[in-house]
Protein backbone atom coordinates (compact mmCIF):
# COMPACT_ATOMS: atom_id res chain seq x y z
CA UNK A 1 0.00 0.00 0.00
CA UNK A 2 1.17 3.35 -0.91
CA UNK A 3 0.99 6.09 1.78
CA UNK A 4 -0.43 9.25 0.59
CA UNK A 5 1.49 12.58 1.55
CA UNK A 6 -0.11 16.03 0.67
CA UNK A 7 2.42 19.44 -0.04
CA UNK A 8 1.13 22.89 -0.34
CA UNK A 9 1.00 24.85 -3.26
CA UNK A 10 2.62 28.40 -2.88
CA UNK A 11 -0.33 30.94 -3.22
CA UNK A 12 -1.33 32.49 -6.36
CA UNK A 13 -0.89 35.99 -4.63
CA UNK A 14 2.20 38.25 -4.47
CA UNK A 15 3.50 37.75 -1.03
CA UNK A 16 6.51 39.45 1.00
CA UNK A 17 7.15 37.79 4.10
CA UNK A 18 10.41 38.36 6.64
CA UNK A 19 11.09 36.46 10.17
CA UNK A 20 11.55 39.59 13.01
CA UNK A 21 13.08 38.16 15.89
CA UNK A 22 10.38 35.21 17.22
CA UNK A 23 7.45 36.51 14.47
CA UNK A 24 6.60 36.17 10.55
CA UNK A 25 5.42 39.50 9.35
CA UNK A 26 3.45 38.06 5.33
CA UNK A 27 2.46 41.05 3.36
CA UNK A 28 -0.29 40.38 0.81
CA UNK A 29 0.57 42.84 -2.24
CA UNK A 30 -2.91 41.96 -3.57
CA UNK A 31 -4.94 42.37 -1.42
CA UNK A 32 -2.92 45.16 1.20
CA UNK A 33 -3.56 43.13 4.34
CA UNK A 34 -0.58 41.85 6.24
CA UNK A 35 -0.35 39.43 9.07
CA UNK A 36 1.42 38.86 12.24
CA UNK A 37 2.06 35.14 13.06
CA UNK A 38 3.82 33.52 16.25
CA UNK A 39 4.28 30.51 18.22
CA UNK A 40 4.79 27.96 16.21
CA UNK A 41 3.48 29.40 13.11
CA UNK A 42 6.53 30.52 11.94
CA UNK A 43 8.27 27.30 12.02
CA UNK A 44 5.44 25.69 10.03
CA UNK A 45 5.84 28.28 7.60
CA UNK A 46 9.11 27.52 6.68
CA UNK A 47 8.47 24.35 6.65
CA UNK A 48 6.08 24.68 4.22
CA UNK A 49 8.48 26.75 2.46
CA UNK A 50 11.02 23.80 2.32
CA UNK A 51 8.65 21.40 0.72
CA UNK A 52 7.51 19.17 3.86
CA UNK A 53 4.61 16.98 3.80
CA UNK A 54 1.83 18.27 6.14
CA UNK A 55 2.86 14.70 7.80
CA UNK A 56 6.52 15.05 7.72
CA UNK A 57 5.66 19.33 9.28
CA UNK A 58 3.36 17.40 11.87
CA UNK A 59 6.12 14.33 13.13
CA UNK A 60 8.99 16.51 12.88
CA UNK A 61 7.44 19.09 15.44
CA UNK A 62 6.23 16.55 17.53
CA UNK A 63 10.05 14.97 17.47
CA UNK A 64 11.24 18.09 18.03
CA UNK A 65 9.40 19.63 21.29
CA UNK A 66 8.03 16.06 22.33
CA UNK A 67 3.94 17.46 22.02
CA UNK A 68 1.48 15.08 21.80
CA UNK A 69 0.79 14.26 18.19
CA UNK A 70 -3.53 14.99 17.92
CA UNK A 71 -2.35 18.62 19.60
CA UNK A 72 0.25 19.13 16.96
CA UNK A 73 -1.92 17.87 14.19
CA UNK A 74 -4.83 20.01 15.26
CA UNK A 75 -2.70 22.87 15.07
CA UNK A 76 -0.95 22.54 12.25
CA UNK A 77 -4.18 21.97 9.77
CA UNK A 78 -6.23 24.55 11.14
CA UNK A 79 -2.97 26.99 10.69
CA UNK A 80 -3.29 25.42 7.05
CA UNK A 81 -6.50 26.09 6.48
CA UNK A 82 -6.70 29.77 8.07
CA UNK A 83 -3.03 30.37 5.39
CA UNK A 84 -4.97 29.18 2.35
CA UNK A 85 -8.69 30.71 3.47
CA UNK A 86 -6.72 34.52 3.45
CA UNK A 87 -4.68 33.12 -0.18
CA UNK A 88 -1.65 33.18 1.62
CA UNK A 89 -1.22 29.20 0.72
CA UNK A 90 -1.95 26.93 -2.21
CA UNK A 91 -4.13 24.20 -2.25
CA UNK A 92 -2.36 20.62 -1.43
CA UNK A 93 -0.95 18.34 -4.16
CA UNK A 94 -1.25 15.11 -3.11
CA UNK A 95 1.84 12.79 -4.10
CA UNK A 96 2.17 9.30 -3.90
CA UNK A 97 6.13 9.30 -3.79
CA UNK A 98 9.10 11.54 -2.47
CA UNK A 99 12.04 11.53 -3.62
CA UNK A 100 14.32 9.56 -1.51
CA UNK A 101 16.68 12.48 -0.33
CA UNK A 102 15.84 13.45 3.21
CA UNK A 103 14.04 16.67 3.47
CA UNK A 104 16.33 19.62 3.80
CA UNK A 105 17.35 19.70 7.27
CA UNK A 106 15.88 22.68 9.12
CA UNK A 107 17.12 24.98 12.05
CA UNK A 108 14.66 28.04 12.14
CA UNK A 109 13.13 26.27 15.89
CA UNK A 110 11.93 28.25 18.38
CA UNK A 111 12.79 27.98 21.94
CA UNK A 112 9.35 26.25 23.03
CA UNK A 113 6.37 25.48 21.73
CA UNK A 114 3.48 28.29 21.61
CA UNK A 115 0.12 27.60 19.95
CA UNK A 116 0.29 29.27 16.47
CA UNK A 117 -1.08 32.87 16.55
CA UNK A 118 -2.33 35.09 13.55
CA UNK A 119 -3.39 38.61 13.26
CA UNK A 120 -4.67 40.30 10.43
CA UNK A 121 -4.11 43.84 9.72
CA UNK A 122 -5.61 46.28 6.89
CA UNK A 123 -4.28 49.47 7.89
CA UNK A 124 -2.20 49.43 4.54
CA UNK A 125 -5.06 49.63 2.33
CA UNK A 126 -5.32 53.25 2.54
CA UNK A 127 -1.62 53.83 1.84
CA UNK A 128 -2.09 50.96 -1.35
CA UNK A 129 -5.00 53.31 -2.44
CA UNK A 130 -3.04 56.20 -2.32
CA UNK A 131 0.59 54.88 -3.40
CA UNK A 132 -0.19 51.36 -5.12
CA UNK A 133 3.10 49.36 -5.34
CA UNK A 134 4.74 49.28 -7.92
CA UNK A 135 5.27 45.50 -10.24
CA UNK A 136 7.86 45.40 -12.51
CA UNK A 137 7.54 41.93 -13.77
CA UNK A 138 6.66 38.70 -11.97
CA UNK A 139 7.14 38.24 -8.52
Amino acid sequence: MIKKHFIHAPSSARLEFSQIDEELVILNLDSGFYFTVSGIGPVIWRLLDLKYTVDAIIQTIVQHYDIEEPIVRTEVEDFIGKLMAEDLLGAAQEVTSLPLEEPAKFDGWSAAYQPVTIMKYNDLLESFALDPPLVIGNV
